[in-house]
């Protein structure tokens, strides 16, 4: 249903400029908030200093000017009229700050700047909820929750869910929401694949707080998606295939929310500040232990009886509040009847000791469960409640999504 795979491959930076901004022109012109620079642009449109100079993709004095537009256009700059290149290869127009974060540029005030904040994701965060196009340039897919085809009426058209990241600075990332009608390169019936680099027009919205989505995982969490009337259709446009993003490595300690307590989210906006990697694929060093195979935190609302639990919890000296794992991708037996990577199994039922010596990897976002008011566990999201997290007395709470058993690699099982 994917297609073939694509060879992963580092693409030369100038030519995925070109690439990028061709296919921009692709995607549809209205008003919009536009995504591809810095979120607080310098009047000259190049960086400040040495941290911005032209070698880094800013442009310093002169060379950063708005007719410039910072630097050559092989240093992420290019004229004014080709708008310093895209996001992701440290461009952006004479009005964005001549440069993504990630390669020095920024706006004058800053001088350049790393990290969460700077990105156009981030950016796109801070977007009025279905109110103004948000256009994402040059994004990377670094993982699919879920596709489906529409089976009734038959139309083949594709459904899907996945993360993407900006490869300038891939601490920030966000959650897709494809529906049948949108489109992939024109088409209703394209999926994606894990390495695409796409560019995208969408609306900003949230999951509804009483979603019936994979039990209510997805209630609150930031999206991007069609029009929230459905009149416009969120537009895909794929540059390239094959890209590959490094994981970020979680800070020590990770995981934690203010109080020191595993993180509680309340309000949609939490997402953006309490947990700045949310959305983003990391890496958990190790050594770490699966420590609890029965988290209140993951266990099914009004189970009866309570045998259901949707993942496990990991312990490790820079977790201190430990983590949860949501093991959707991960559990169950494999078609070729081997054991797989369903661990949490292992240790509730074996009564087997697990550990990961090499860390564990993921996406890093929200989750949360929406129960029925019938008190039973399937329903229309009409009956549910609004989401929560019980032991916690959070709306939502943030767990890590590995993809597949290669997330878990290298776990040790011990009799």
């Amino acid at each position: 249903m994917l297609g073939r795979a694509y060879k992963p491959r580092v693409m030369n930076m100038s030519a995925r400029i070109s690439l990028v901004a061709a296919a921009s022109i692709a995607l549809f012109a209205s008003s919009f908030v536009s995504c591809s620079g810095r979120e607080n642009p310098g009047p000259t449109g190049g960086g400040s200093g040495t941290a911005g100079n032209t070698s880094a993709g800013g442009g310093s004095g002169t060379a950063g000017n708005t007719s410039a537009g910072g630097g050559t256009s092989a240093q992420g700059g290019g004229t004014s009229a080709q708008g310093g290149g895209s996001s992701a290869q440290g461009g952006g127009s004479s009005a964005q700050g001549g440069g993504s974060s990630a390669q020095g540029g920024g706006s004058g005030a800053t001088g350049g700047g790393t990290g969460s904040g700077s990105s156009q994701i981030f950016t796109a965060k801070g977007a009025g909820f279905c109110s103004t196009i948000v256009q994402l340039r040059g994004v990377v897919v670094v993982a699919v929750q879920s596709s489906s085809t529409q089976t009734n009426p038959p139309t083949g058209n594709a459904r899907q869910n996945f993360w993407v990241v900006d490869p300038a600075s891939p601490r920030d990332g966000l959650y897709i929401f494809k529906d049948y009608t949108d489109t992939v390169n024109g088409t209703n019936n394209t999926f994606l694949r894990v390495g695409d680099l796409v560019n995208m027009d969408g609306y900003l919205a949230s999951q509804f707080p009483n979603s019936g989505i994979n039990g209510g995982a997805e209630a609150y969490r930031y999206q991007l998606t069609e029009s929230c009337n459905g009149a416009t259709p969120l537009q895909i446009v794929v540059v390239d295939a094959g890209v590959v993003v490094p994981d970020v490595t979680a800070p020590n300690p990770f995981g934690q929310n203010p109080d020191g307590g595993k993180p509680k989210g309340f309000t949609v906006a939490d997402q953006k500040f309490s947990q700045p990697i949310a959305g983003a694929r990391v890496h958990i060093p190790g050594p770490l232990t699966l420590s609890n195979a029965f988290p209140v935190e993951m266990r099914r609302h009004y189970d009866v009886p309570e045998g259901t639990y949707y993942g496990y919890e990991l312990s490790g000296t820079n977790i201190p509040a430990g983590v949860l794992v949501r093991n959707n991708l991960t559990d169950g037996t494999p078609s070729d009847g081997g054991a797989g990577c369903d661990y949490r199994r292992m240790a509730a039922d074996g009564g087997r000791m697990v550990s990961f010596p090499n860390g564990v990897r993921g996406v890093w976002d929200t989750w949360s469960q929406t129960y029925c008011y019938d008190a039973g566990v399937t329903c229309d999201f009409r009956a549910r409640d609004a989401g929560s997290i019980q032991g916690l007395g959070a709306n939502y709470t943030f767990v890590i999504y590995p993809q597949n058993c290669e997330d878990l690699a290298g776990a040790v099982v011990t009799p």
